[in-house]
């Protein structure tokens, strides 16, 4: 056989191994609808969710989150349990359970857990950060231990809002009395949006009283802050607690019901950010 031909075939099989990895590489899994507990979670680090437009990741800190920033993703993290101390931006900050705090990209953030505890966290990225998007800082740690201005970094990327949130703190402790935006008192829920990114995602503190219902349109993560739900996908049946994740899938409506004397409250991460008419 010609040696041409040798060439040919040689670049037909690498032509086919490089759309295999294409089509292979970086795809997860169909989401199905969910639910998960995470004291049954045993990483340190696990991705619980990643799809197209961001991902869910739940981590535990026994010691430090060294100082870094996402080059492209933009993140907003939950307090599970345990307290710490640290910076976000150019400012020191506390965190203990309930809070949540917001941090666009190219914003930089440190943390040391101060707790006999570790700290766990609850952080939704969007968009679906690269196996790149975690970049280092180098920090000045000359301060005694202990000291949240030890961890302040010698120079961090700058940072400029351009429709997206600034980096900043809310407690739980201050959730009851907000005021939210959206509302429907013939079926009983109220919700507002809690970070929107001009691009990508958005959370949302949705409060339910009987049921709402979520659109067709994308996917979303619940994470139940309060209260019991039943939620109801198609013909399957979810029923989910106070702590635990909830997984919806798009492409079929979902109602989501109150049960129990408890009023139903959560936190909704909607990779491709909830719309007005998104919930009904």
């Amino acid at each position: 056989m010609d040696m041409r031909w040798w060439v040919w075939i040689a670049l037909a099989l690498f032509a086919g191994l490089l759309g295999y990895l294409w089509a292979t590489t970086g795809k997860a899994p169909p989401l199905e609808a969910t639910v998960l507990s995470l004291s049954e979670i045993t990483e340190e680090r696990a991705t619980l969710a990643r799809v197209p437009g961001g991902q869910l990741e739940y981590r535990r800190v026994p010691g430090r989150l060294l100082s870094h920033y996402h080059q492209d993703s933009h993140t907003v993290s939950h307090v599970l349990a345990g307290q710490a101390t640290g910076f976000l931006y150019r400012s020191s900050i506390e965190l203990e359970p309930g809070d949540l705090f917001i941090v666009p990209r190219q914003t930089a953030l440190g943390l040391r857990t101060i707790s006999a505890e570790p700290l766990e966290l609850l952080t939704f990225y969007t968009p679906l950060p690269s196996p790149h998007d975690e970049v280092q800082v180098v920090i000045a740690d000359l301060l005694p231990p202990g000291d949240p201005n030890s961890l302040m970094p010698e120079a961090m990327p700058p940072y400029e809002v351009q429709g997206e949130d600034a980096p900043r703190l809310l407690a739980l402790t201050a959730w009851d009395k907000l005021s939210l935006t959206y509302n429907n008192n013939e079926t009983g829920w109220e919700w507002s949006y809690l970070s929107r990114t001009r691009r990508e995602g958005s959370v949302a503190l949705v409060r339910v009283s009987e049921r709402a219902t979520l659109s067709e349109r994308g996917v979303h993560f619940l994470y139940l802050v309060r209260g019991a739900a039943k939620i109801t996908v198609q013909e399957k049946t979810l029923e989910a607690e106070q702590g635990q994740i909830v997984l919806l899938p798009e492409g079929a409506l979902r109602t989501i019901e109150s049960v129990g004397a408890e009023r139903l409250e959560f936190l909704l991460f909607s990779p491709l950010g909830l719309r007005e008419k998104d919930l009904f």
